[in-house]
C-alpha cells in the first residue's frame, strides 16, 4: 500500500520538476533571443522581469474580482427570481386544471414542473391560503421574493 503512495508522490514531484524545467527553458530561450538581438540580459534579470509581469497581471485580476463576484451574484439573483416565476406559473396551471391550488409543491412535479429546486440550495416556502397561495424565497442577499396569485 505504501508503494502506491510513494509512487504517487514521485509522479507529482516529477510533474512539478518538469514544469519547472520547462519554465527555466522558456526564460533561457527568451534570453538567447535577446542576446541574438544584441541585448545581453542575465537569466536572473529575465526571471525577475517575468515574475514582475506575472505579479502585475495577478494584481490586476484581483482588482477586478469584486466586480466579477457582484455580476455573478446579480445573475444568480435573476435566475432565482425566474425559478420562482416558473413555480408560480406551474401553480396557476394546476389551478386552471383543478380549480384549487395544491397542498404541496410536490404535486406539481412531472405534469407542471420537471423537478423542484433543491431545498438546501434553493429553499422555497409555499403556503396554500383561502383561494390562493404565498410563495417565498430568500435570496443570499437577504431580500425576500414573494409571489401570490
Amino acid at each position: 500500500m505504501y508503494h502506491y503512495l510513494r509512487n504517487g508522490i514521485l509522479i507529482v514531484l516529477g510533474l512539478i520538476l518538469s514544469g519547472l524545467i520547462l519554465y527555466i527553458l522558456d526564460i533561457n530561450s527568451q534570453r538567447l533571443s535577446l542576446v541574438k538581438k544584441g541585448t545581453n540580459l542575465s537569466f536572473t534579470t529575465l526571471l525577475q522581469k517575468d515574475l514582475k509581469n506575472k505579479s502585475t497581471n495577478l494584481q490586476n485580476t484581483l482588482k477586478e474580482l469584486p466586480f466579477l463576484v457582484q455580476e455573478a451574484s446579480q445573475a444568480n439573483s435573476g435566475i432565482r427570481q425566474k425559478n420562482l416565476e416558473n413555480i408560480a406559473q406551474a401553480l396557476d396551471m394546476y389551478y386552471s386544471d383543478n380549480g384549487e391550488y395544491p397542498e404541496t409543491l410536490k404535486e406539481l412535479v412531472s405534469k407542471y414542473l420537471k423537478y423542484l429546486p433543491d431545498p438546501k440550495s434553493y429553499p422555497v416556502e409555499y403556503e396554500k391560503t383561502n383561494g390562493g397561495y404565498i410563495l417565498k424565497h430568500t435570496l443570499p442577499s437577504g431580500e425576500v421574493i414573494t409571489r401570490t396569485p
